[in-house]
């Protein structure tokens, strides 16, 4: 069990959503969101989802739900009651124009004239994934044209009707998640092998790493990454997106596949150092 920060955890709640994109009505994944959905206790407004329903909001309940997160991730399946919710634990910001983090909700207004902050009806949200500088975000969203699928915002563009701020700060402080030193073992708990390489007449295994992982061997490829000049910011254990984006250039610049998966060849590289 490891204790998150703040931002470990936003990067964690981003992760797992991510798992979702492109669940539909016809793959499953939707689905699993109205079940998910409708195991909540006390189930919110007392309202059982059905599969006939608008479901973004209800996505993010389900998601709450999954990860145990439904003090932060205030569930509803309605966007409008949702964000009385969050008005009322005060972690609504009303300015179209705020920057978000990842891990904030977007909610819009499909009438917004564009013209002046939007205080309309909201009929849609979406969690940010991503985030670039101050001028544009990427949001992954349920029951966007039928599935989990993604969009990029303009800061204060049109049909922002405003953001609520899950409190991932408190929430830090005591959720926890099970996570394994080795992450690439197999079932029967042997070590996979395919890492292996041979290092100064030696042998080591090396795990697999890729975003969304959490442990002491990140660290490693973080200080790494940082050392050679690839900046992933904080040495924190957590694969997120500073990581994701540290370990491509890296890629790129020394003609590796350019998937952000720290295998074999990418180890090998980054061990024998070159920059």
């Amino acid at each position: 069990m490891i204790r998150l920060t703040e931002k470990q955890l936003r990067e964690y709640v981003v992760n797992e959503f991510l798992k979702w994109e492109g669940y539909n009505k016809t793959n499953g994944g939707h689905t699993k969101i109205v079940n998910l959905y409708n195991s909540l206790s006390p189930l919110p407004s007392g309202y059982s989802l059905k599969k006939s329903d608008a479901w973004c909001q209800a996505t993010i309940g389900a998601l709450a739900k999954q990860l145990k997160l439904e003090k932060a991730l205030l569930p509803e399946c309605s966007c409008n009651r949702a964000i009385a919710l969050y008005k009322k634990a005060k972690r609504w910001e009303e300015n179209d124009s705020y920057v978000p983090s990842i891990g904030d909700l977007v909610y819009y207004d499909w009438q917004d004239s564009g013209v002046g902050d939007n205080k309309g009806v909201a009929d849609h949200v979406g969690m940010v994934v991503s985030v670039t500088g101050k001028t544009s975000f990427t949001v992954l969203e349920g029951n966007y044209s039928n599935s989990v699928k993604k969009r990029t915002m303009k800061v204060n563009g049109r049909y922002i009707r405003g953001f609520a701020l899950p409190d991932y700060k408190t929430a830090a402080k005591t959720y926890k998640i099970t996570t394994s030193t080795n992450t690439n073992t197999s079932t029967n708990n042997k070590v996979n092998t395919s890492n292996k390489l041979k290092i100064t007449g030696c042998s080591c295994y090396l795990p697999q790493l890729k975003r969304g992982h959490m442990d002491d061997s990140v660290k490693v490829l973080q200080t790494i990454l940082n050392y050679l000049g690839y900046n992933c910011g904080n040495i924190d254990g957590s694969f997120g997106l500073e990581t994701d984006t540290a370990v491509k250039k890296y890629q790129k610049a020394h003609g590796l596949s350019v998937d952000g998966i720290v295998g074999k060849d990418t180890w090998k590289a980054l061990i024998y150092g070159k920059k």
